[in-house]
């Protein structure tokens, strides 16, 4: 704005100056000629600033860099191993059945049967003789005696078959029995197994 000043005053000096050298005669001096001379100069040095500004393309949203997914920092994962499982002495899985599969419908009422399970060993002890197979407390125990000795010595990692003799309920209708593995102080381990028949 000073510059725009300048340049208005050097205007009105000049035609000043124009209009005393004439040949003697008091110079008239156009007051509205000088405002527009001077008008038109300030209005072309904004035009030119204008052009400054707007001639440097600003950058756009799609002009800015973006992030490349490749070169990102990876999310930190946990690749530490597991904690090992703690051992456990006295173990057992179910296997299979041996006999009298699950849903037999075979059997008449007050039939006497022996049900016999494979199971395996999965404790870090070795079961004695005197390990025995327990009626889990569960629905119906069909006669079956508490607790049965197995008599057998059975490593960790190997398999046996147990079994149990029992009598089918009188009545028809589905019946259920669980049982499961216990040491030779009668503390109960290991997963359940069961017996399940069904009397016509």
């Amino acid at each position: 704005m000073k510059a725009s000043r300048s340049i208005v005053i050097l205007i009105i000096a000049s035609l000043l100056a124009a209009c005393g050298s004439q040949s003697g005669a008091t110079p008239t001096v156009d007051v509205n000629a000088m405002y527009t001379a001077a008008a038109g100069t300030f209005v072309a040095e904004i035009t030119q600033t204008a052009a400054a500004f707007t001639s440097t393309p600003q950058p756009t949203a799609t002009d800015m860099p973006t992030a490349d997914a490749a070169s990102s920092n990876p999310i930190a994962t946990d690749t530490q191993p597991a904690p090992p499982t703690e051992a456990v002495c006295d173990d057992a899985v179910f296997v299979r059945d041996a006999t009298i599969p699950d849903g037999y419908n075979q059997l008449t009422p007050g039939q006497e049967f022996t049900k016999t399970w494979v199971l395996k060993n999965t404790g870090t002890c070795t079961w004695t003789a005197d390990y025995q197979v327990v009626y889990g407390g569960y629905v119906d125990q069909m006669n079956g005696k508490l607790s049965n000795r197995i008599g057998v010595v059975v490593p960790p990692q190997a398999e046996i078959e147990v079994s149990i003799i029992l009598v089918a309920p009188a009545l028809s209708g589905e019946y259920a029995g669980y049982w499961r593995m216990a040491n030779a102080a009668g503390s109960p381990f290991g997963e359940f197994f069961s017996v399940n028949i069904i009397i016509p």
